[in-house]
């Protein structure tokens, strides 16, 4: 492993998420939602228990659409959706601890987001469920009585605190893996020293200039024209002998 210390720094987030998703599946797998005032009734997103007698619990499943009330529906399938969610997070915030610096910060980074999204679940589910617990209609259940009043209980306290916990790990690994990618990736580099070659070039102010033609240069016959095989006529003034 790289850097002990950096890598040191992502795990509170990891453990936050672990302990949330773990409260998660006690709030999801449990029956005590919410409960009758005389206690004899217990509601969970799976099934409804009774008690019959003094330590005699009856329960019945919501297995057919048909006994499953709408909300109860809803509030469960996003409870399971957001823990999918936070299970992956997991596996990549406690696998990023073994990896190096570099995918150690992406895969804390993807943990974070992924566990935000499951919060939002988990915080709609919740709001869901205590906006219409008491309006919900247990139909055709046997042993239910119309009008029961129900209050909530210790599983969906404990689901709203995963939700909290949950929300305290993304925002902790996301700002931990922001922060120590951004530390590591400044890098401090002298500039170097430039030596002028002796192979450059002087600069245009110090270069001989080119010597001034006085005549221009006549330009050569076309090749295959009369020109190129007449000799130039040569203009001399005769020469008279004395």
């Amino acid at each position: 492993m790289g850097c002990t210390k950096e890598h040191l720094k992502l795990v509170p987030g990891t453990v936050l998420l672990v302990i949330g998703f773990v409260l998660t599946i006690v709030g999801l797998a449990s029956v005590h939602w919410c409960h009758s005032e005389d206690n004899t009734v217990n509601i969970g997103l799976w099934e409804i228990c009774f008690l019959v007698k003094v330590a005699e619990v009856q329960c019945f499943e919501f297995r057919e659409r048909d006994y499953t009330p709408i909300i109860i529906f809803i509030t469960s399938a996003l409870c399971v959706i957001a823990a999918i969610f936070e299970f992956v997070a997991v596996l990549w915030g406690v696998a990023a601890v073994f990896q190096k610096k570099r995918r150690a910060f992406k895969w804390t980074q993807k943990a974070g987001i992924m566990a935000a999204l499951a919060d939002v679940l988990v915080v709609i589910a919740v709001c869901l469920y205590a906006a219409s617990y008491k309006t919900i209609k247990y139909q055709k259940i046997p042993r239910w009585t119309s009008g029961t009043e129900v209050n909530l209980t210790w599983s969906f306290y404990v689901t709203c605190g995963a939700a909290v916990i949950i929300l305290l790990g993304a925002t902790l690994s996301i700002a931990m893996a922001l922060q120590s990618s951004s530390i590591s990736t400044v890098h401090v580099t002298s500039m170097p020293t430039h030596s002028p070659s002796p192979l450059m070039h002087p600069p245009p102010s110090t270069r001989i200039p080119s010597p001034f033609r006085l005549r221009p240069r006549a330009p050569s016959p076309l090749p295959f024209s009369r020109a190129a095989f007449q000799t130039p006529r040569m203009n001399h003034s005769p020469v008279l002998p004395s």
